[in-house]
């Protein structure tokens, strides 16, 4: 990576000032950092059972100094020497205390904004922006480093314990999927093959198999992300992932007892080999697998909303109706809410203010729907936002009155996906007699 002159000069003119007052100025980055981020606190031994002021504890000071000095001289050596020098040792001590603390990328960044701040308060009225991007430069290269060392000793720690557990997969995969159900009894109606079961779990021969391909994955995904740094699944497999998770409606909680089942069974299968590091590998590893099945959950989200969609769209009016009559089905008190309706004795089907509000309705939320899968928000302009509020508090619209909405939504879109499947199944009928025709007329049969 290729650095100025001017950027060279300016932090060596900068450490040239604060080597005349280190003590303090480290002392000041540290409690910045604890300033920025309070619960970081905890991540030190000699101040997460403290209630000394940080300011006045001794071993915080011998560690900020120690820190602040090696951090600012790499920056130097950085410009100096085009690269950072790091005895072997000091960068693999580095990396391995960084993992056992469970150290990630937002823990960095708030290093980075107390160092600047740091350095912007010793310089004085010399700091600028070229200051600040030429430290930035130089503390992204070291935080690059530390972090390289870090993924190199995952991946060395994931390995070696699967090539551990690798030994004796049938009982390691019964141990994991046991703990789920452990954790969460409850889960056991996730699987067809347990939940009108009165077996033993553990004596389940379809629950042994769905656990050996299950834990497999997990484990060979782990080492495959920590040794090519990314998730290499076949596109349908992990479709088939995000398809199957959706339909047994598995959300965030779930993945996290999942997790915690993982790490409990490598814990038992490694003993005392297991420890702080090892965790927070597997626990990153894990991490990354479940953000990937969640990611292709949110996409088959979208394309399910936008297809239903599309299908509704061929006739709004209905099935904003539907949609309508559906609410007064399950809540005919809701008749109430509405003035064009309350007074009425006319059959709501052939109110034409009904069905014109049904419509205006069905839109907004079928379309904030939409918004919501493709842009991870609902974008309404603020007056909207402030009439449909004001509108739900003048009615006395309570959570109650929500879920009822939503239910009646959800039956709508059933039935909208019924007419979809049939209109599916018709084209297929079509196609098929043309083909039969084609057939036919040719002398086939």
């Amino acid at each position: 990576m290729g650095f100025t002159e001017q950027q060279e000069r300016l932090v060596k003119e900068s450490w040239e000032v604060m080597k005349l007052n280190i003590s303090d100025l480290s002392l000041r980055f540290f409690t910045t950092i604890l300033e920025i981020a309070p619960a970081a606190k905890g991540m030190f031994s000699f101040l997460k059972d403290s209630d000394e002021i940080p300011q006045n504890n001794p071993k915080l000071k011998a560690h900020a100094v120690k820190v602040f000095k090696m951090t600012c001289e790499a920056a130097l050596q950085l410009y100096e020497k085009g690269k950072i020098v790091i005895t072997d040792s000091t960068l693999k001590n580095l990396g391995s205390v960084h993992l056992k603390k469970g150290i990630i990328d937002p823990h960095f960044e708030i290093v980075k904004e107390a160092l600047l701040r740091t350095v912007k308060h010793a310089i004085g009225e010399k700091w600028n922006e070229e200051m600040s991007i030429a430290w930035g430069v130089a503390y992204d290269e070291l935080a690059a480093a530390i972090k390289a060392e870090m993924r190199a000793q995952e991946a060395a720690l994931v390995k070696e314990s699967w090539e551990v557990m690798k030994q004796n997969i049938p009982e390691f995969s019964l141990s994991f999927f046991t703990t789920i159900l452990e954790i969460a009894p409850a889960a056991k109606g996730m699987f067809s093959f347990l939940k009108n079961s009165n077996e033993i779990p553990q004596n389940n021969p379809k629950l042994k198999a769905h656990a050996v391909k299950v834990f497999k994955l997990t484990c060979e995904s782990a080492v495959q992300l920590h040794e090519n740094g990314k998730l290499e699944l076949p596109e349908s497999t992990l479709k088939n992932l995000g398809y199957v998770h959706l339909q047994k409606g598995i959300l965030a909680p779930h993945f996290e007892i999942v997790k915690e089942a993982l790490l409990r069974t490598i814990k038992g299968a490694l003993g005392e080999k297991w420890n702080e590091e090892m965790c927070n590998a597997w626990g990153e590893a894990y991490d990354r697998l479940a953000a990937a099945i969640k990611a292709e959950m949110r996409a088959q989200q979208e394309a399910l909303v936008k297809e239903s969609w599309e299908t509704m769209k061929e006739d709004i009016p209905g099935f904003s109706l539907k949609f309508f009559t559906t609410i007064l089905e399950i809540a005919p008190a809701a008749k109430g809410l509405f003035s064009f309706l309350k007074d009425s004795n006319e059959v709501p089907q052939n109110n034409p203010k009904l069905k014109a509000h049904a419509v205006k309705v069905f839109k907004l939320t079928c379309e904030s729907a939409i918004q919501l899968r493709e842009k991870g928000e609902i974008v309404l302009p603020e007056s909207t936002l402030k009439h449909l509020g004001s509108v739900h508090l003048s009615k006395g619209v309570i959570d109650a009155h929500f879920e009822v909405v939503k239910e009646a939504l959800l039956r709508t879109v059933k039935e909208a996906a019924k007419l979809q499947l049939l209109l599916t199944y018709c084209g297929i009928i079509k196609l098929t007699k043309n083909l039969i025709g084609l057939f036919d007329h040719r002398g086939f049969f």
